[in-house]
């Protein structure tokens, strides 16, 4: 488990593999009351079927991401290619300031858009009933700002502007709309900060010992 004593800036942490219950609170220091809709629990995490299962966050102010850097780690396996697999985002009808959201796109590549409506993806796709250690992480707002690591294998790098703060809800499997993850999702976490490369590996090698699986 990951120790949140010495990391103040851990926003967010949900080991999905050890919540069961239809509500409960993330195991970060905030403790954010979390809403299960429909996605089943397995020993890997929770299972999403694509059609309305999802996890509902709120809208807390510790979980804007506003101007500063920060870095967001999924684990997650698709079950199935050519879908629009919303993993976690906030962004409800329209792109406002603050929205924003992390997702696989019908081409099978993964991205990142802003509030601005602005993308970072992969070039490479991602095939289904794999599972993937996904790092974004925000450094700034110039060239190279963004990037996107998978399996700590740097895949995209790009450009990211300062989000504000949202009023939609942040939703983990979904958009508030629209767009359900179909497969399984393990953790998920934000933090307040931008990972270093070192962090990046430290991470996905820690995940890898939490998560046989992987």
């Amino acid at each position: 488990m990951k120790n949140f004593v010495y990391d103040p800036t851990l926003a967010l942490y949900l080991p999905l593999w050890q919540k069961d219950s239809p509500t409960f609170m993330s195991s970060d220091h905030y403790g954010h009351l979390v809403t299960r809709t429909g996605a089943v629990w397995t020993s890997q995490g929770h299972s999403l079927d694509g059609v309305d299962d999802s996890f509902l966050l709120g809208d807390p102010a510790s979980l804007e991401l506003g101007s500063s850097p920060f870095t967001i780690e999924v684990v997650c396996r698709r079950t199935e290619t050519g879908r629009a697999d919303r993993i976690l985002g906030k962004i409800a009808g329209g792109w406002v300031s603050g929205s924003w959201q992390l997702y696989f796109e019908t081409d099978d590549k993964l991205y990142f858009a802003d509030a601005a409506a602005t993308s970072v993806s992969t070039t490479e796709t991602f095939a289904a009933n794999i599972f993937y250690h996904i790092i974004v992480s925000k450094t700034g707002t110039g060239a190279g700002g963004l990037t996107i690591t998978v399996n700590n294998i740097l895949k995209a790098t790009g450009t990211c502007i300062d989000f504000g703060n949202s009023p939609d809800n942040l939703y983990l499997g979904r958009l508030e709309t629209s767009g359900y993850f179909k497969g399984l999702i393990s953790e998920a976490s934000i933090y307040l900060r931008a990972f270093n490369v070192s962090e990046r590996t430290n991470h996905y090698i820690a995940a890898k010992r939490r998560l046989p699986w992987l």
